[in-house]
């Protein structure tokens, strides 16, 4: 969900940046076919560029190998997830998406409502032909408009004199088919309504489709004053849907001052070539890594791990959590070797492996619980191979905190090894980081007892037996903040009201990080006043 936020932004960032070259160095210029052609381009490329991101190629330096448990000093295993009797709170993120999806739906709703008027309108007026224009006579509308190729016009209103320039000025629309542009940008604002950027757009190719109607009237010989009149004895009308062309659609000074203002010069349309750095910009903020491993030094002294003369077979998949939400950086690494990738931000991943030999993936992501794959010795055409990740939490074993004395010294450099005696199944964990409190291990040992400290004096206080054990569980999100904080198992209150202080209590973690990116992980943490 959080990616589809972020789609959102990235649109209705290119939106303003357009249209902001639109208003401050287009809108005032005659050039109405160029400014019409420039703000469906924009409307377009704002829309689908974050959809179709550049890359741009990182390299993965592999680390020494590395499992959860050294990063706490063996005090954490790994459990089976539980399941929470808790339910979870909603969070903010899902109350904006409930939001947004309602108002998107009325407005759709609404549109739909409109059209159907129009199309009941049709059904039941006479549609006459007239100098190859489809006019649909009614009662029901006092203001002339276009609806994809029909004309509206309503004979009670209109006198027969003026009957025929207000058809010239909706021919325009129509031979121009400027419903196109209208369908277009009506449907946008269904999906992007939160955005004051899409109304602008929507009002400025209204706006500019009368400029080119007008254009269109005038060249044809109709004298200024009276084709003005005809324009000001429209007033009253008002907008039908969001989807015609009204005769008196943004009928004020600008518009009527857009009449008579000399043609632009041609050497200022260079100014539409501006676009172009605006567009380079949008492609550079929104590229995107794409990762590749950066094979390990080789020693030509050190026999090589697997025989690079083996014949490869491309096998891919998809990543994803058991929600569906797709994994973006998982690891996948071939058991036994260095070779591996990383998921994309769709969780696709493709990796080479031997051809008629037994071997399996290992997928790996910081929170989640590590699958591995076994692949079949013969890999058909269809070599898709999708892994679901379930996420696990993380134990912190409390039990031996008062035993672990002073910390020690910090460990002397690794010795040298022996490269002959690798073994091939080593297994290599790219740049995945589990959360780590600060101070280390130690000093959450120092916080934990401390706090197991006050509260069994404050039970001897109540002239209570410190007694019981809970676990509770946890996450350390993105921020490295606690947060889901929720009792797992617990034998009375006071054991409760001890985890419960511990945990909120705490400072702020360094987060879990896959591929550089914070990530959240959960925990499961027993406490005890016995």
């Amino acid at each position: 969900m959080s990616s589809l936020f972020s789609i959102l932004l990235k649109i209705s960032l290119s939106l303003a940046l357009f249209y902001l070259l639109y208003w401050i160095l287009l809108r005032k210029e005659t050039f109405f076919r160029l400014n019409r052609f420039y703000l469906i381009f924009a409307l377009l490329i704002s829309s689908f560029l974050p959809l179709f991101p550049l890359y741009y190629e990182v390299t993965v330096e592999p680390t020494k190998p590395e499992t959860i448990l050294s990063v706490f000093n063996s005090n954490f295993q790994n459990l089976p997830a539980l399941e929470d009797p808790v339910s979870q709170p909603i969070k903010w993120y899902e109350v904006l998406f409930i939001v947004y999806i309602t108002v998107a739906v009325l407005i759709l709703f609404r549109l739909i409502i409109q059209t159907l008027v129009i199309a009941h309108l049709i059904l039941k007026c006479r549609i006459k032909k007239l100098d190859g224009l489809k006019i649909v006579e009614n009662d029901k509308y006092g203001l002339p408009f276009s609806f994809f190729k029909l004309i509206f016009i309503n004979p009670k209103f209109h006198k027969q004199a003026d009957l025929h320039d207000i058809l010239n000025h909706e021919r325009v629309h129509v031979d121009q088919n400027h419903w196109i542009d209208l369908l277009v940008v009506e449907l946008l604002t269904v999906i992007f309504w939160f955005n004051p950027f899409i109304w602008l757009f929507e009002r400025s190719i209204k706006q500019n489709h009368e400029y080119l109607a007008d254009q269109g009237v005038l060249t044809r010989g109709l004298d200024l004053k009276r084709y003005q009149a005809l324009l000001i004895n429209q007033l009253m009308g008002m907008q039908i849907i969001g989807v015609t062309n009204n005769l008196n659609f943004a009928l004020n000074t600008n518009r009527l001052k857009m009449m008579t203002q000399s043609q632009s010069k041609k050497i200022k349309s260079a100014k539409f070539l501006l676009a172009l750095p605006v567009l380079l910009l949008l492609l550079a903020a929104f590229a995107e890594p794409k990762y590749k491993l950066e094979p390990p030094e080789t020693n030509p002294d050190i026999p090589a791990m697997t025989d690079l003369t083996t014949e490869k077979t491309v096998v891919e998949g998809i990543v994803k959590a058991e929600d569906g939400t797709p994994l973006y950086g998982t690891t996948i690494i071939l058991k036994g070797t260095t070779a591996g990738t990383i998921a994309d931000k769709e969780g696709k991943f493709s990796l080479e492996v031997p051809t008629n030999e037994e071997c399996s993936l290992v997928a790996s992501y910081v929170g989640f619980r590590s699958e591995v794959i076994k692949l079949p010795k013969k890999i058909s055409d269809d070599n898709s191979f999708d892994i679901t990740m379930k996420r696990e939490q993380i134990l912190i074993g409390t039990d031996d905190f008062d035993k672990l004395g002073t910390p020690p010294p910090p460990p002397p450099p690794p010795a040298s090894v022996d490269s002959r005696k690798l073994d091939k199944t080593d297994v290599y964990i790219f740049v995945e980081e589990m959360p780590s409190y600060p101070g280390g291990f130690y000093a959450l040992a120092e916080y934990y007892l401390d706090m197991q400290k006050k509260m069994k004096a404050k039970c001897f206080s109540e002239g209570k037996k410190p007694e019981g054990k809970a676990i509770m569980g946890f996450t350390i999100d993105t921020q490295g903040k606690v947060t889901n904080i929720k009792v797992i198992k617990s034998d009375n209150d006071e054991v409760t009201k001890l985890g419960q202080a511990v945990l909120l209590g705490m400072k702020s973690w360094n987060p879990g990080k896959q591929q550089g990116v914070a990530v959240p992980v959960d925990y499961v943490m027993p406490v005890d006043l016995n």
